[in-house]
């Protein structure tokens, strides 16, 4: 895939293997390209079979359904990290990669009808440059990463992929059986979401855009677990009825991690939600409030707009951190972002307030650093000042007024170009071969540029490699790839990397 309508020079990927996969090929196959070699010629219909990390299965244009992608279609994946090829020859790959040759972002189509399009299931594979949906109805979200058993996955990836019409979710992780079972290690980045949380299955569960329920993993390595980057999220709204519940409709939530006492690394950066049902970005740990909330979670570079649009959402801010008790190792850095409400409630409701950020901190509240960031509520009334519809801070169930005890930021117009005109529709990418490229195409990054002491801040355009310490170091060689016939190369364009990696 490429950033535009043909591919840009990369680096050079050199993969372990090379196999392809198509609409119509067979898991008797032996997946090359090639039908006319003999016995068992030809692509495989499913990533099904035993590979190494560092392979790559070409996949051809064309509509796929659950079948091919969903529950119980993914192979094991071994020899990880490989040692050889990859950027330079030089291994380091955590993935086995299935890759949608394109030439468009909307070339391979995967409908998952009633079921999720994609449920990755086993450890160490990227899906990149897919197109999927669902039915409103379906059980589960368009893309879905978790384990089958007790056991936790890890490293799965989500990459330059777009979710249009979903259930429960765009994208989302979580844990099998409600306590074991799930994925550590993941990683959505240069996605696209709209309308991807409905939920009208009548389950009673709430959906959300990108909505993430890591697990504890082996790997206790410092260092970014969770990552979501390059991300654009909109008009994820829970349906009127159907599933009785207008609690979520979030851009991203990080939701339920002290249930699980998740304690790793996770990073937001340069994404970009707006008109979503509830918060552009929320985290909920639930569980235990005395010891639970252990992750650090950093985020920098987003920028959130025009949220709670859902009527019947209890309302909350564009930033919503919701019953928060940071413990141990967990804490909570937010700076350089853009959080702007333009609601005086939710779904102009008359009932809910919503605010630019609310933060409700049960415990170790010196581990919240909120800093640094254009925090407002452009629906008039105005103020420059905190409180009011800008913040609200709860301190271990105390109300805290006016008072912003977690650093200082800037309560103005971050005079975004013209948030006005931002896509509201189903986006149409078919020009497009990434998923920056069609929000390029199609004047989102142009109407969210911000003006005057803003400048900076926010979501940002893909520019020239700069140094990124949250980057994962496991995400080296596959954001992204390109296939152009007959190499593979890695492209800049996406996101802004690391210039090492």
């Amino acid at each position: 895939m490429a950033s535009s309508s043909s591919a840009p020079a990369g680096t050079p990927f050199a993969a372990l293997h090379t196999y392809f996969l198509s609409p119509t090929g067979s898991d008797g196959n032996n997946g090359t390209s090639a039908t006319a070699c003999g016995t068992n010629c030809g692509p495989w219909q499913t990533p099904k079979h035993s590979v190494q990390c560092g392979d790559v299965i070409i996949v051809a244009a064309g509509t796929y359904s659950a079948d091919q992608f969903g529950v119980g279609s993914w192979g094991t994946v071994s020899s990880c990290p490989s040692t050889t090829g990859g950027i330079g020859g030089t291994g380091g790959i955590y993935f086995a990669t299935v890759l949608c040759v394109g030439p468009k972002i909307t070339s391979c189509d995967v409908n998952g009808g009633s079921n999720e399009a994609f449920r990755i299931d086993q450890s160490n594979w990227a899906a990149e440059g897919f197109y999927g949906t669902q039915l409103a109805s379906a059980n589960g979200g368009c893309y879905s990463a978790t384990s089958e058993t007790t056991a936790s996955l890890h490293h799965i990836a989500f990459i330059n992929d777009i979710a249009v019409n979903c259930a429960l979710a765009g994208f989302d992780s979580y844990s099998w059986n409600g306590l074991t079972g799930g994925v550590d290690q993941q990683a959505v980045v240069g996605t696209i979401t709209f309308n991807g949380a409905p939920s009208t299955n009548g389950t009673g569960l709430c959906g959300s855009g990108i909505s993430l329920i890591p697990v504890n993993g082996p790997d206790t390595s410092a260092g970014t677990h969770v990552f979501v980057a390059g991300s654009f999220a909109y008009k994820n709204i829970n349906a009127p009825v159907g599933a009785g519940c207008n609690t979520d409709g979030e851009g991203l939530i990080f939701d339920s991690w002290g249930i699980f006492s998740y304690r790793n690394q996770a990073v937001v950066e340069q994404n970009a939600f707006w008109a979503n049902g509830s918060a552009g970005f929320e985290a909920f740990p639930q569980g235990n409030h005395s010891s639970q909330d252990e992750a650090p979670i950093v985020a920098f570079n987003n920028t959130t707009y025009g949220d709670y649009q859902d009527p019947k959402n209890p309302g909350g801010g564009e930033l919503f951190f919701n019953q928060i008790y940071p413990t141990g190792t967990g804490s909570y850095t937010i700076t350089n972002n853009i959080f702007e409400a333009t609601m005086g409630s939710a779904g102009n409701n008359g009932t809910t307030t919503v605010r630019g950020a609310e933060i409700d901190c049960i415990n170790s509240c010196s581990q919240v650093n909120i800093s640094g960031n254009y925090i407002w509520n452009s629906n008039p009334p105005t103020t420059t000042t905190t409180g009011g519809e800008n913040t609200h801070a709860w301190i271990s169930n105390v109300d805290s007024g006016a008072a912003w005890p977690w650093g200082p930021n800037t309560y103005n117009d971050p005079g975004l170009a013209n948030p006005g005109a931002l896509l509201t529709a189903a986006p149409n990418c078919s020009s497009y071969a990434t998923t920056t490229a069609c929000m390029a195409g199609l004047g989102v990054v142009a109407d969210l540029m911000p003006s005057g002491g803003a400048i900076g801040k926010g979501y940002q355009p893909p520019g020239a490699c700069t140094a990124d310490a949250y980057f994962p170091t496991w995400l080296k060689g596959v954001v992204y790839l390109s296939w152009d016939g007959s190499s593979l190369t890695e492209n800049s364009g996406l996101i802004t990397k690391p210039c090492n990696l």
